[in-house]
């Protein structure tokens, strides 16, 4: 049974920790010394926010490709194997929308969050991609995902058999009909 809840009840325990997760790292960064030297490439302070916004725009992408290929499942790579949820669209579009609007907050995150934020969403990432394959899923004892017959295809399915379901019903009179005809004829034959 499809549930959109029950979709996002792991992302929506998830998020707390990983808010939990963000702000402990910042914690950390900003309370010791030693990070104002230990960057790497162009941000060596790592106190300090990204001078050039990399780290955070590749943080903020990878949380957003993560959301879209986790919370879409297949569709996000095949989309003709699943019918359209459109709340489960608006649901996605409006975290994705919710992470967006945080933009200018995690900006100004010092880099040395990052390196943990985009590790995270890169193993994110990797795992989804991972379990898709279905040799992985085997493997490790998965049950596949159910195969939804693509809209189009579904609808039509459903009215060709109600038609012939129709069909058989109308068919299934027409034989009673003969059957009590024969019927009675057969008791005023034999009077």
């Amino acid at each position: 049974e499809f549930s959109p809840v029950r979709m996002f009840v792991y992302p929506l325990i998830n998020l707390p920790l990983f808010i939990t997760f963000i702000f402990g790292a910042r914690r950390l960064v900003l309370s010791s010394p030693e990070f104002q030297t230990a960057g790497w490439l162009w941000f060596q302070n790592l106190q300090t926010p990204d001078p050039y916004m990399i780290l955070p725009l590749v943080g903020i992408a990878g949380t957003l490709v993560s959301l879209e290929l986790g919370l879409r499942g297949r569709r996000a790579v095949h989309p003709d194997e699943q019918p359209s949820f459109s709340i489960v669209d608006k649901l996605i579009h409006g975290m994705q929308g919710l992470i967006l609007l945080t933009a200018p907050m995690i900006i100004q995150l010092p880099a040395g969050v990052f390196p943990y934020w985009i590790a995270s969403s890169t193993f994110t990432i990797a795992q989804i991609l991972v379990l898709r394959r279905s040799d992985v899923r085997s493997l490790l004892g998965i049950v596949p995902p159910v195969h939804l017959i693509p809209k189009g295809h579904q609808q039509k399915g459903l009215d060709e058999n109600n038609k012939t379901a129709a069909e058989r019903r109308q068919q299934q009179r027409a034989q009673r009909r003969r059957d009590r005809e024969s019927l009675l004829s057969s008791k005023e034959g034999g009077d």
